[in-house]
């Protein structure tokens, strides 16, 4: 960003405010989406058989994935 200084009253008007630092917490939530968001996926898709098994339903979820195939990571 250009340096204010020496500029008039009129000039700084015409410059929009430095948007404010993000907050730690801010930041430490999407740091925890954005590693907990594809452990979840790989979970899924690690042990797909389990979920299958577990609950019959998500096999359709799979098949439409074409993720239907067996994994021996039981």
């Amino acid at each position: 960003m250009t340096s204010l200084a020496g500029l008039t009253a009129m000039d700084r008007l015409y410059y929009p405010p430095p948007p404010p630092p993000m907050p730690l917490a801010l930041r430490l939530a999407w740091a925890a989406t954005a590693i907990i968001i594809p452990c979840m996926i790989g979970s899924g898709l690690y042990w797909r058989n389990t979920v299958m098994e577990s609950w019959p339903p998500s096999a359709r979820i799979y098949s439409a994935l074409g993720l239907t195939g067996t994994a021996d990571h039981q």
